[in-house]
């Protein structure tokens, strides 16, 4: 089960990117955090490598999943999964990580700069499904429509070597229409689906189909992340037994997104009733800003990291525990 942990700002908002915390004091000239964003850990290692499954010090704004410690052919990796940036409005991205480390009854932070700070060494596989509305008051916005999910659907598996992408297509209950999932290699062919699906009906039955996607990732064998995103620019009006589903979709772990493109039938407390946070849920205004929020949005379902950080292998006892400090610059996205 997925854990997170949401933490008071250390800096004003407005300051998120500048602000720096060096606290490690005076002996320490030039160490200390980058961003406000920061998470330390100890570890020791007799033989089982061990690192403490929370934080023993946090600072900023940060969902994350317990951390752990695994042998690998060139030392110890030290985990943390599930690495999310966020506040109620906005999420982030990682630019920067800057990792240290401390000795027992050291003051001083050392700087690991073993470390790849490139982004690819970071971002985590992702899994998701765009449930895509395609119900007839659409019809007059549907090329543009489709070449936004072309571009949302190439943005997730471009993230990552492993990164998959789903259609769930929808406007009545009888017209729910799902895909396989395609990866980098074959996103061709999902453009291809996407670009002459053609059943446009006039009823929408959203939670239906959110349920539906939910059901393929459920059914994924997958290790990485795995996330849902809905678009509509109506509320649900076909979706047999809405509340109880409505219920199992807020049961469900996995991480939900949602679009909304406001019309004449648009019910922005419906569609914002699914997402898992509040800055999950945007809204377009109309079919020229909607391209700008699908891209926000895949940003913001592919900026979710596994940290993974390799050091030595060497034995170290309960007495040598040392703290690990992994800090964060972010820049926001929405």
């Amino acid at each position: 089960m997925k854990t997170t942990y949401y933490l008071s700002f250390v800096c004003a908002l407005g300051l998120l990117l500048s602000c720096s915390n060096d606290n490690s004091g005076p002996n320490c000239p030039g160490q200390g955090t980058i961003g406000n964003e920061s998470l330390a850990y100890t570890y020791f290692n007799t033989g089982n490598p061990t690192v403490s499954g929370t934080p023993v010090s946090e600072a900023g704004n940060i969902f994350y999943e317990p951390a752990f410690a695994e042998p690998v052919n060139n030392g110890v990796d030290i985990v943390i999964p599930g690495v999310r940036i966020r506040t109620d409005n906005s999420n982030f991205e990682i630019t920067r990580i800057k990792i240290e480390e401390k000795a027992p009854n050291e003051e001083c932070y050392v700087l690991q700069n073993e470390f790849n700070n490139a982004q690819t060494s970071f971002q985590t596989d992702i899994a998701t499904v765009l449930v895509l509305d395609m119900s007839a008051s659409l019809s007059g916005n549907i090329e543009d429509l489709k070449t936004y999910a072309k571009n949302f659907a190439n943005t997730v598996v471009n993230s990552s070597d492993d990164s998959t992408v789903a259609v769930v297509f929808f406007s009545d209950r009888d017209a729910i229409q799902s895909t396989g999932f395609f990866t980098s290699d074959n996103i061709g062919l999902l453009d291809f689906i996407i670009d002459n699906y053609s059943n446009f009906q006039e009823r929408t039955a959203l939670y239906q189909a959110v349920q539906t996607g939910i059901e393929l990732l459920e059914d994924l064998d997958f290790d990485g992340i795995k996330s849902l995103v809905a678009f509509t620019d109506g509320g649900d009006n076909d979706s047999n037994n809405p509340t109880e589903l409505l219920e199992q979709i807020n049961s469900s772990e996995v991480e939900k997104f949602a679009i909304g493109l406001r019309g004449t039938d648009f019910q922005e407390s419906g569609l914002e009733a699914i997402v898992s946070e509040s800055s999950n849920f945007v809204v377009a205004d109309n079919i020229i800003a909607l391209e700008n929020i699908f891209r926000i949005v895949a940003k913001g379902v592919v900026s979710i990291y596994e940290i993974r950080y390799t050091r030595s292998d060497q034995l170290l006892s309960e007495d040598e525990t040392i703290e690990i400090r992994f800090s964060f610059e972010a820049q926001r996205i929405n």
